[in-house]
């Protein structure tokens, strides 16, 4: 997988855990 070594890309990482937080809350709903 070339996502765990994409470690010189934070905009990745930040765009991950942003899905993951409004998915998490979507279904927290």
């Amino acid at each position: 997988m070339n996502v765990l070594a994409g470690h010189s890309s934070p905009v990745r990482w930040a765009y991950i855990s942003n899905e993951l937080i409004v998915s998490i809350w979507y279904l927290a709903k």
